[in-house]
């Protein structure tokens, strides 16, 4: 079987990687044409075309000529994408992700797709790319047309259905629910960067470490973690702070910033570790392998990459409740929710996990939950079922 995924922007590269690998894993030969990242560069078992030079660039182009020299390189390098996808596939479906960036472009290419025979299939993220600017309405419904013209939308949790469902009156069958896929499998491939590790055991002295993992944006609630800090130290003294965020660049301001409100908070230099900037595979198992904890501060989410991540190695979660992530927590199994915006709950929660006589519980039951919720080979399984399904009702025989 053949399955033609196109992500104009790859936004969440190790999303990509992961289920066009666990795809591959059940035998299926995956094509992508996407943006390709350095970093996290797309497992070898794939087939990839680079979608063009433009998905980087698109965000940072706000006005003038320039943003019309943009908006006609990327219709050329979708109307490549088309091409290629009619040349290996006459009929059948496909997948896009979203996450893309200009809407009547985004529109017009699904409506071309539609028009020659190929069914779209999306898998989402979330309703559109500004959906974390909680007042950008005008933007959700510049992507209505869009996402009436897909065949079927793949979301990830509960919540984002009902708000696709009300922002752009789509039907309940429109949808499919398939897991948040975990990162163990595709993780287990590489190998812990040996150096780092030391020295983050050296660090860490047998001590607990609380971990953020997560990108520097508004709506990931660095602030509230750091709200959260003066209670922990207060709850559990010899805590120690782990903080990882994967940006393009080592911004050294932010840095500074970021060890200053952990020094008012009341901890020492030795209690902390910042990593801000890129980082591979070796350093994130590195990173995985100190934390006691991993901490969800966000204010807004659809669902999170790092509740799964942290889950299928065996390390608890703490979770803000907003979202679909109170549906990526088994609460007092695999982790604890607690109410955005209250520090005190979230380090009593911290605490809570952290006791010697319900810890490793945690541990096991973060292990089992994402084995039963968040099994990368069960979502590629249902990805698969669904394309066979659309495609024998396209051409009246199975694929497989």
């Amino acid at each position: 079987m053949n399955i033609y995924w196109i992500d104009p922007v790859n936004s969440d590269a190790q999303f990509l990687n992961l289920m066009t690998y666990s795809l591959a894993q059940l035998g299926v030969q995956v094509n992508v044409r996407s943006q390709k990242r350095e970093i996290f560069r797309p497992p070898h078992e794939v087939k990839w075309v680079n979608f063009g030079s433009l998905g980087t660039i698109q965000q940072s182009i706000a006005c003038g000529w320039q943003r019309y020299a943009v908006a006609s390189f990327y219709l050329f390098d979708w109307l490549r994408a088309i091409r290629w996808i009619v040349r290996l596939q006459k009929r059948g479906p496909i997948l896009i992700t979203t996450n893309l960036r200009i809407p009547a472009i985004d529109t017009l290419a699904l409506w071309i797709i539609r028009r020659v025979g190929i069914i779209p299939v999306i898998i989402c993220h979330k309703p559109h790319p500004n959906f974390y600017k909680r007042h950008d309405l005008r933007r959700a419904k510049l992507y209505r047309p869009f996402f009436h013209l897909a065949g079927k939308i793949l979301v990830m949790t509960d919540y984002t259905r009902k708000l696709l469902t009300s922002y752009y009156n789509l039907p309940f069958d429109r949808f499919k629910l398939f897991p948040h896929p975990h990162f163990t499998d595709y993780l287990n491939r590489y190998e812990p960067d040996v150096c780092l590790l030391d020295r983050l055991i050296t660090w860490s002295e047998g001590h607990p470490v609380i971990g953020l993992i997560s990108n520097y944006n508004a709506e990931h609630g660095f602030d509230n973690f750091f709200r959260c800090l003066p209670f922990l130290l207060r709850l559990i003294p010899k805590i120690k702070i782990l903080i990882c965020s994967n940006n393009s660049k080592n911004n050294l301001s932010i840095i500074k910033k970021f060890e200053t409100i952990i020094e008012n908070a009341g901890f020492t230099d030795e209690q902390r570790y910042i990593h801000f900037g890129s980082y591979s595979y070796p350093e994130l198992l590195s990173y995985l392998k100190v934390c006691s904890i991993i901490v969800i501060p966000y204010h807004w989410a659809t669902q999170s990459g790092v509740i799964p991540l942290a889950s299928g190695f065996g390390i608890p979660v703490v979770t803000t409740n907003v979202g679909g992530l109170p549906e990526m927590v088994a609460q007092g199994i695999s982790g604890e929710v607690v109410p955005p915006n209250d520090p005190e709950a979230m380090a009593l929660a911290c605490r809570h996990i952290l006791d010697s006589q319900r810890y490793e519980k945690y541990c096991q039951g973060a292990l089992n939950f994402a084995k039963n919720n968040f099994n990368p080979k069960k979502g590629a399984q249902i990805i698969i079922d669904l394309l066979n399904e659309i495609n024998h009702s396209c051409n009246n025989t199975l694929i497989i």
